[in-house]
């Protein structure tokens, strides 16, 4: 069990602020494996062992007298370790694969999370917030995914459209004439790619700044004042694994046409995921993620009205 914000391990500590960053934690915070941890009761001098045997591997019920010092406690004010002879590794539920890559395989774990960010947003939310915020191995997955996208989906469309003229260059056998051709190549494949990823980047951060915004306006519950896990990592983390919702881009031939749908699956997939972040609405990460898109829209249409 450790800190999700800076990883630092949290076995058999209060619950409270993280000692290394601050972050406030509680053990119902954490998908555990049934019966793979022990909840210890806080009472000085007791140590009374339980286990949990629920589906998140918590207490049942989570308040409940002990039945060694006779006092009162409840699950989110206990210390918790691992079951003796159970490895910390495997104490919590499978969560995000691709954080998982070393041991499970590249392949697998990079095929498992662009399925899950697909068919299911919400678990992929569920399973980053289990992690520990890493924003690069996000970013890593995205650049992957948009190169896919680019390479499959819009690169063919600039090289099958000049592709006469280019081999023309390329039989002639000058040494120069093969350079532009191979190097009109590679920046056919990967500069679609690029600005793929690049647009990524800066639609997270926008949709950050939106986010802390609609946090601050109107009625918020209490867990949305308390809310200590958006920070700007976590953003950027989910917008980067929801990067499979462009598939359509990666039609070949058609991704530039289908583009537009990839957009909008892409805003209800990240909000969906951002709606896992405690203190995060789900209404409130929809408008955040969406409203710079819709503007970049409204802008193009006021613009061609006015040159029409």
């Amino acid at each position: 069990m450790n800190c999700k914000k800076c990883g630092y391990s949290l076995w058999n500590l209060a619950p409270g602020p993280c000692p290394e960053c601050g972050t406030v934690f509680r053990p119902s915070d954490y998908r555990l494996r049934v019966n793979a941890c022990r909840f210890i009761c806080p009472t000085a001098g007791c140590g009374q062992d339980y286990y949990g045997t629920d589906e998140q591997g918590h207490l049942e019920p989570i308040a409940f007298v002990c039945v060694k010092c006779g006092r009162g406690i409840e699950m989110d004010a206990m210390l918790v370790l691992p079951t003796v002879g159970v490895d910390e590794r495997i104490t919590k539920q499978e969560g995000l694969l691709w954080a998982d890559r070393r041991d499970r395989g590249w392949v697998r774990a990079f095929w498992g999370t662009f399925g899950t960010a697909i068919g299911n947003p919400y678990r992929l939310g569920r399973d980053v917030m289990s992690e520990a915020c890493n924003p690069l191995q996000a970013r890593v997955f995205s650049a992957i995914c948009t190169l896919l996208f680019g390479v499959v989906g819009i690169g063919p469309l600039f090289v099958v459209l000049p592709m006469r003229q280019i081999a023309g260059l390329g039989v002639q056998g000058r040494p120069q004439d093969m350079l532009m051709f191979v190097g009109y190549l590679l920046l056919a494949f990967l500069v679609p790619a690029l600005v793929l990823w690049l647009g990524l980047q800066v639609w997270g951060l926008l949709s950050h700044a939106a986010l802390l915004v609609a946090l601050h306006v109107g009625h918020r519950t209490e867990a949305e004042r308390n809310s200590e896990m958006l920070s700007l990592g976590r953003t950027m983390e989910m917008v980067n694994y929801s990067a499979p919702a462009l598939l359509l881009v990666g039609v070949p031939c058609f991704g530039i046409m289908l583009a537009p749908l990839g957009v909008v699956w892409l805003w209800v997939a990240s909000a969906f995921a951002l709606s896992q972040v405690p203190g995060v609405r789900q209404w409130r990460a929809l408008v955040a993620v969406g409203v710079w898109p819709l503007l970049v829209v409204v802008g193009v249409v006021v613009w061609m009205i006015v040159m029409g």
